[in-house]
């Protein structure tokens, strides 16, 4: 388990003393596992769920277009210096459809709810959503990016190993014997 560790050893009249460790109760290990996020908007408690296994593959199979998106990104190296207001571009490009991947992650709101949000709240909403949820979409367009290039190793490792195509043979030796001197054909010294 993690364990953090205070920065510096403390000096007590001239002795150094190891530095203490926090207790660890597991919280930290399971906000990665799980980084599920509750919070107060728009006077409701809501709570931002990561996808779970089953909610995970339908939020694969309806967010294909924003998966896609996001590969090309990475695929153009855009994503390399991508601010958040980059991301959220993208993700007002695929609005409609990040309404729906939203509704289905937070717990306490549906869609409705969404829709009626002021726009501060509404952005604290996709902010909150895309810090639990957008590493699931960008784990799933990575390995995309990473099965086009094994798929494109693949090939050029194809192409390779067949080796390139021989010239044409080499026309066969002459069977004709070579010229002899001949005592009718004059020399010239």
């Amino acid at each position: 388990m993690a364990r953090k560790l205070q920065s510096a050893a403390q000096t007590i009249e001239g002795a150094a003393t190891a530095p203490q460790a926090e207790p660890d109760d597991g919280a930290a290990d399971l906000s990665v596992m799980l980084p599920d996020l509750t919070f107060t908007l728009d006077g409701r408690e809501v709570t931002v769920r990561e996808y779970r296994f089953v909610g995970g593959l339908e939020a694969r199979a309806k967010g294909k277009p924003l998966i896609d998106a996001l590969a090309e990104m990475m695929r153009s190296r855009a994503a390399l210096d991508a601010t958040v207001e980059d991301y959220m571009d993208l993700l007002v490009l695929h609005r409609d459809l990040v309404r729906e991947l939203m509704a289905m992650s937070i717990v306490g709101a549906d869609a409705n709810w969404i829709d009626h949000l002021d726009g501060p709240d509404g952005e604290t909403l996709l902010l909150n959503w895309w810090g639990v949820c957008g590493r699931f979409f960008v784990r799933i367009a990575m390995r995309k990016l990473l099965a086009e290039t094994q798929r494109d190793l693949a090939k050029m490792a194809k192409t390779a190993s067949a080796g390139q195509t021989s010239s044409a043979s080499s026309p066969p030796p002459t069977t004709a014997s070579p010229p002899s001197s001949n005592a009718t054909t004059p020399s010239v010294n």
